[in-house]
C-alpha cells in the first residue's frame, strides 16, 4: 500500500465532537485528506497523531493519540484529538497511518503539520477559571487584588450613600412650578418648570363641593366675616357693618374647559331678624374692565328662621377656554347690617 502525504484541511473547535462525547478543555477537531496510491482513499484506517514542539526532532507534547478503524470517505476524514495539554502555535503534528485490521507497521507521513491558531481559542473557555495569581502584567493599582481606591461623587440631582447613588427628588421636582385646574391633569413639563394641562377623558354628571371657607369678601369695609371658632357652629358667619349693597362674598370656580355647569346649589341660613334676601350669582371676571359679568342669578324667598335652606341656580353653561375666571357670588337685596347670617357650603354639578 502506497500512501501519499496527508494534507490538513482545517482545525475546528470542540463543538465538532459527535453527540454523546464529553469534550475536555484541551480537545479539538482535526480534518484531513488522504490519498492511497494517488487516488482519494475510501475505507477504514488506523491513525496515530503525536505532537512535538519543533518541525523536526524536538520534544513530544502530551500523549500520543491512536485512532483505530477511522472512516475515510472520498479522501476526507474527521477526528477528535486531545493531547491533554493546550497546544500553541509552536506545535507540530506527526501523523502515521495504516490500513485498519492489519498488523503491518504504520507509515509515517512527512513533513509534520504545524498547528494553526484555531485550537488556541480553547484558551477562552478557561478564562473564568484562571486565578488572580495566574494573571501576569497586572496594573499596579490592582496588584493587591483589592478594589479600595475607587471614589464616588454625586452629580446634580443625585445623592450618595456609601457606594450607592440615588435620585434627589427634592431637586428633580423643585423645578415644577405650574399647576392645573381641578378636573385636568399635567400632560407635559417644560425645561422651565411650566406645565401643559390636558382634560381627563370622562363623562357623566359630576359634583364638586366648595367649603364655606372658600368665600371671601370683596369689600372689607362693608362686610365682616366671622369664623365658626368665634361664634360656634358650622359654616361661615357674616354681617355688614353698614347698610349697603357693597358687601358681597365670592368663591372661585375651577372647572376644565368644555365642562357644562348644570346646577349650583348654595346652602345657607338667614336668621329670623334678617331684613333681606340672598341673591346667588354665577359670574365671570373680565380682566380688561376689571369687573364681574353676571351670567345668571336667582334670589331667595326671605329668612329661613334660623334653619338651613338651599338656593339652586339651574344652568346649562359651557366653560370656555381658560381666558376668563369664574366665581359664585352672594349678595343681599339690601344691606345686611347687624345680621349674623351663615354660609354652610356650595356644590356645583357639571358634565364633562
Amino acid at each position: 500500500m502506497k500512501i501519499n502525504h496527508l494534507v490538513s484541511l482545517c482545525f475546528l473547535l470542540v463543538a465538532g465532537i459527535t453527540s454523546g462525547q464529553v469534550p475536555s478543555d484541551t480537545a479539538f477537531t482535526f480534518q484531513g485528506q488522504l490519498h492511497d496510491n494517488g487516488v482519494l482513499a475510501s475505507g477504514s484506517y488506523d491513525l496515530e497523531f503525536t505532537a512535538y514542539d519543533a518541525k523536526t526532532g524536538g520534544n513530544q507534547i502530551g500523549s500520543k493519540n491512536t485512532l483505530s478503524d477511522t472512516s475515510v470517505i472520498n479522501g476526507i476524514f474527521t477526528v477528535t484529538l486531545d493531547f491533554g495539554v493546550l497546544l500553541t502555535h509552536t506545535t507540530w503534528l506527526e501523523i502515521a497511518i495504516r490500513t485498519a485490521g492489519v498488523t503491518e507497521n504504520y507509515t509515517q507521513l512527512s513533513p509534520r503539520i504545524q498547528v494553526t491558531p484555531a485550537p488556541l481559542s480553547n484558551h477562552a473557555t478557561l478564562a473564568d477559571n484562571i486565578p488572580w495569581s495566574g494573571i501576569s502584567q497586572v496594573p499596579v493599582d490592582f496588584a493587591d487584588n483589592v478594589d479600595n481606591d475607587t471614589t464616588y461623587a454625586a452629580g446634580t440631582g443625585l445623592l450618595l450613600s456609601g457606594t450607592t447613588l440615588f435620585a434627589d427628588t427634592s431637586y428633580l421636582q423643585r423645578r415644577v412650578s405650574g399647576t392645573c385646574i381641578v378636573g385636568s391633569a399635567i400632560r407635559a413639563i417644560s425645561s422651565t418648570g411650566q406645565v401643559t394641562c390636558g382634560n381627563f377623558i370622562s363623562s357623566g354628571l359630576k359634583t364638586i363641593s366648595l367649603d364655606a371657607s372658600a368665600f371671601r369678601s370683596t369689600a372689607s369695609d362693608d362686610i365682616t366675616i366671622y369664623r365658626p371658632s368665634i361664634l360656634g357652629g358650622g359654616g361661615l358667619f357674616f354681617r355688614t357693618v353698614k347698610s349697603s349693597e357693597g358687601g358681597v362674598l365670592v368663591a372661585p370656580v375651577a372647572l376644565p374647559s368644555g365642562a357644562t355647569i348644570k346646577t349650583i346649589n348654595l346652602y345657607y341660613i338667614l336668621e329670623n331678624s334678617a331684613r333681606t334676601d340672598i341673591i346667588l350669582d354665577f359670574v365671570s371676571f373680565d380682566s380688561i374692565i376689571y369687573d364681574y359679568r353676571t351670567i345668571d342669578s336667582i334670589q331667595s324667598a326671605g329668612p329661613t328662621g334660623g334653619r338651613p335652606a338651599v338656593l339652586s341656580l339651574n344652568l346649562n353653561y359651557v366653560i370656555s377656554p381658560q381666558t376668563e375666571s369664574y366665581f359664585i357670588r352672594i349678595r343681599p337685596t339690601i344691606g345686611w347690617e347687624g345680621e349674623y347670617n351663615r354660609i354652610l357650603m356650595a356644590t356645583i354639578q357639571y358634565n364633562y
